[in-house]
């Protein structure tokens, strides 16, 4: 799994590390993106990984906290209300 930085400004680097501790708490490892390259590289690193799964913190997190988990593979996408994170991110990923 990782955590794409779509925040140029990285107003929201805190709530992504936040994230990702809660994540790693759950026994799920996380990679963080932290430079704000663009998109379209993020994802040649998680391909060259072989990561399955991103999270994106977009700028309306501060409104409706609420966080994008996409399968990268068919790019499905799952809105997760933050506060819900623990419970529907093991179903997600199947784990």
């Amino acid at each position: 799994m990782i955590i794409f930085n779509v925040d140029e400004k990285n107003d929201t680097e805190k709530t992504r590390l936040e994230i990702a501790k809660r994540i790693r708490d759950l026994g799920i490892s996380v990679d963080h993106y932290i430079k704000s390259d663009k998109l379209a590289k993020q994802f040649s690193y998680a391909e060259s990984k072989h990561i399955s799964f991103g999270i994106f913190v977009e700028k309306s997190f501060a409104d409706d906290q609420e966080v994008k988990i996409r399968n990268l593979a068919s790019r499905q996408d799952y809105l997760v209300h933050i506060d819900n994170l623990e419970k529907e991110l093991p179903d997600i990923l199947c784990v």
